[in-house]
């Protein structure tokens, strides 16, 4: 039975928090269902839900309840950082920007959601301000590892590897099992020209948490930085993995991946990342031609007009060129990501 005035008790609060500290995903969910019909108006229940439903990759419904937590409660800061990290995650920078700034102008001493403001402000390249950012949220939590491997990051994005190496150092002296921050000290000591100690601290972080697969990732840049293209191809696969959550996973099966034999059939290439993704990655299309009967190049809608004059130019008649959209492509044999083409084109 509905209850519009009264809030769940201690007890009832104390068993959605166990469940969610022992990361029980499906009971939590449950759980706080029945208690949101029970207590409809309880800002809090929404926004755990939100959170749960993120865990879950569940993005929709999570926006929407942690909505109704902010409807409920439009000065609940942690609501709106919360729905900023799932905006963030999505890719939508800008929006998440305001959330964070939302949550600061209610909590000016929210150490998290400035370190998350600066995370998005560096996905839009804003990196002076994601520093700004960062040594706040430092200078109000001393003692959090993850504030100063970020700050590492821009700090290597702003051609200072020596101040990033310095802060990444610090992340790891307060959690020597941080493996995220080996990794990113691997990037700025790439940047010095110290492969070698960027390599071991790559495969550190692995070791560490071998469920980090942004940490082979690094390490796959490196490797196709130094001509390793054998080995840096097949790391750079890692990116796929639906653990790493920094790059969109497979838009397709995996059973039906091409592996680089002639494809008597209709082979898609899909786009992934970004536009510029999409550029840099697409010079290898016209070596293609040979490999399949037909191929399908799925690509970003800005670019189709571009790649379509360009074939044509070239006389590549068996490619045919479609925007990506939510709706996936069905009529084709097999299927790779434009950035997998590597590892059988170069």
């Amino acid at each position: 039975m509905k209850n519009l005035h009264n809030q769940p008790n201690q007890n009832e609060l104390k068993e959605i928090e166990n469940l969610f500290n022992s990361n029980e995903l499906d009971i939590l969910e449950k759980k706080t269902r029945k208690l949101i019909d029970k207590y409809p108006k309880t800002s809090i229940l929404y926004n755990i839900l939100g959170v749960v439903l993120q865990k879950k990759n569940n993005f929709d419904k999570a926006i929407l309840n942690l909505k109704k937590a902010i409807n409920l409660q439009p000065n609940f800061d942690q609501a709106h950082n919360n729905l900023g990290n799932i905006l963030k995650n999505t890719g939508k920078f800008e929006a998440a920007v305001n959330c964070y700034q939302e949550a600061l102008k209610i909590n000016p001493t929210y150490a998290e959601a400035y370190s998350n403001l600066g995370n998005a402000l560096a996905a839009l390249g804003k990196f002076e301000e994601a520093v700004v950012n960062y040594q706040k949220a430092i200078k109000l939590n001393p003692n959090h590892p993850e504030f100063y491997t970020n700050l590492g990051g821009s700090l290597v994005e702003l051609g200072k590897p020596e101040e990033a190496i310095s802060n990444h150092k610090k992340a790891i002296k307060i959690n020597p099992n941080y493996a995220e921050a080996y990794s990113n000290l691997g990037n700025a000591l790439a940047d010095l020209g110290k492969f070698e100690e960027a390599v071991k601290n790559h495969q550190y972080s692995i070791k560490l948490n071998p469920k980090y697969t942004r940490a082979i990732l690094n390490e796959s840049f490196l490797r196709l930085a130094l001509g390793e293209f054998e080995v840096g191809w097949e790391m750079f696969e890692s990116r796929l993995d639906p653990q790493n959550t920094t790059i969109p996973m497979k838009r397709y099966e995996s059973e039906k991946t091409w592996k680089g034999n002639y494809l008597d059939g209709t082979l898609l290439v899909w786009g992934e990342q970004g536009i510029g993704d999409h550029i840099i990655f697409g010079s290898m299309i016209s070596d293609l031609k040979r490999y399949a009967k037909n191929i399908i190049l799925e690509i970003d809608q800005r670019l189709v007009n571009l790649f379509s004059r360009y074939f044509e130019k070239i006389n590549f008649l068996n490619i045919k060129v479609i925007g990506m959209q939510k709706k996936l492509v069905s009529n084709f044999d097999k299927h790779i990501s434009i950035g997998s083409l590597g590892q059988y084109l170069r």
